[in-house]
């Protein structure tokens, strides 16, 4: 029998197939006169940091995208094949944080060069991350840990040569180049969540969510207990719940697309397509009324 929940799963294997498939069909290349290709014809930035900048900060988030569709589908199996409950938010949450930077990298209109900025302020948190890994290991590769110090300072000294200002490392604090943003860093995945779902503050509420469980925080488990009010019960929810809880990932997923497609130039047919299918289902099962279809995102209303 092909129960609500089996209905939602396989909604998310689809739109993992859609972008794997595509992926493969195009070998992983934008097509010529897209925007990808118009902004990567030159390479105006080239310097310290590498001779293609332009090309990488394209490129480059199609690894990011592969690891949503991967942790889109590990939902979509969780949801077919176990009744279970907890992991579906850590996995969900997955999908939203790895969703959000190349979507923000790849805003239309912004230019090659604030793209480049993104890129880079993207790589300095990798870098930084690395060093925050190696740093505590007395086994440490010191050959790995001088590359990603040299990294940092190549992308400043490119930084610098377009006039940008950084910021070093400071502690856990990762290093940055000021953005346009009130506090100069570039954005996090709290922001990020907000802008990329922002009806009825659906993505940060999501994110916030998530993190508790994945955190263990007791308010975000309780509030997957089945109870009458006593603090005691079995931890479950509803189909429908479900549904309105984990819509954050599918969705946030399909902005991602829409954005890759759109800079790839490859046809939205089949993206189109899914977004009809994938807002029927999960818009019934959650039972998300045509009332209450302001208080979603666009790509969610059926």
């Amino acid at each position: 029998m092909t129960t609500p929940r089996i209905r939602l799963a396989r909604t998310l294997a689809q739109a993992a197939d859609l972008f794997e498939n595509d992926m493969g069909k195009h070998e992983g290349q934008w097509l010529p006169g897209s925007p990808a290709d118009q902004e990567t014809a030159t390479e105006p930035l080239a310097g310290a940091w590498g001779d293609t900048p332009a090309h990488d900060a394209h490129v480059s988030v199609l690894l990011h995208v592969h690891a949503a569709a991967e942790n889109l589908r590990a939902v979509g199996v969780a949801l077919e094949h176990s009744d279970a409950v907890i992991p579906l938010f850590t996995l969900a949450r997955t999908v939203l944080d790895q969703s959000c930077y190349p979507w923000y990298q790849l805003e239309p209109g912004i230019g090659i060069t604030q793209r480049i900025l993104r890129h880079k302020n993207a790589e300095l948190r990798s870098e930084h991350e690395k060093l925050l890994l190696l740093g505590g290991l007395a086994t440490a590769d010191q050959g790995v840990i001088a590359d990603a110090e040299e990294r940092i300072g190549a992308i400043f000294e490119g930084a610098g040569t377009q006039g940008w200002q950084c910021e070093p490392r400071k502690g856990i604090n990762a290093p940055y180049i000021h953005t346009d943003r009130k506090n100069k860093k570039a954005p996090g995945t709290t922001a990020l969540a907000q802008e990329i779902l922002p009806n009825g503050r659906l993505g940060t509420m999501a994110w916030r969510l998530g993190s508790a469980i994945a955190h263990g925080h007791s308010y975000g488990l309780a509030s997957l207990l089945q109870t009458n009010g006593t603090n005691k019960g079995v931890v479950a929810q509803t189909d429908q719940q479900t549904a309105q809880r984990l819509a954050a990932a599918p969705l946030s997923y399909v902005e991602l697309l829409q954005r890759v497609y759109v800079d790839y130039g490859w046809s939205r047919q089949g993206l189109a397509q899914l977004k009809t299918n994938l807002s029927a289902v999960w818009a019934e099962v959650g039972r998300i009324t045509p009332q209450a279809a302001h208080q979603v995102p666009a790509t969610f209303r059926s």
